[in-house]
């Protein structure tokens, strides 16, 4: 059972460095290229808000999971490194709710949401909340494997 949460955590971790990595080059490539275009070629570029949105959306939700992964977030570590083992578990079960309460949100959205589309790239909405089931479900995965490391101590 232990091989097999390792085998997924590695997994995860290749697949949140890749987008992590991708998602930053495209990025800082769209806005260098959009300015490129706007200032030396006095052109335009419309594409560049949606590439950056999705890349965004993308970053933030996999960078979530990073975080989870190297150590949650710096303030709630204050405070959770002066408590005891029921103090941190009692932390991650909050978090495990939370995102299993977004995740159902997500799931139940209407379809008519995710049929959409962007005004120029014309890409489907459902590009959008994929990064958003992707990192989270990454997270759930991080805050669970978390809570059976502290009850399996």
């Amino acid at each position: 059972m232990r091989s097999a949460w390792r085998v997924l955590g590695s997994v995860m971790d290749v697949v949140e460095n890749a987008v992590a990595i991708a998602t930053g080059v495209t990025i800082i490539s769209v806005l260098v290229y959009g300015a490129i275009i706007r200032y030396i070629l006095k052109g335009s570029f419309p594409e560049a808000q949606e590439l950056t949105w999705i890349s965004y959306t993308w970053m933030v939700f996999i960078g979530s999971s990073i975080a989870v992964r190297h150590g949650d977030h710096p303030l709630v570590s204050l405070i959770r490194s002066r408590r005891g083992a029921l103090y941190n578990a009692l932390l991650y079960l909050l978090c495990v709710a939370f995102i299993a309460a977004v995740l159902y949100a997500a799931a139940i959205t209407p379809r008519i949401l995710l049929e959409q589309v962007t005004s120029v790239m014309r890409l489907r909405m459902w590009y959008f909340y994929l990064g958003l089931f992707v990192g989270m479900s990454f997270m759930l995965v991080r805050y669970i494997t978390k809570v059976l490391r502290l009850f399996a101590r």
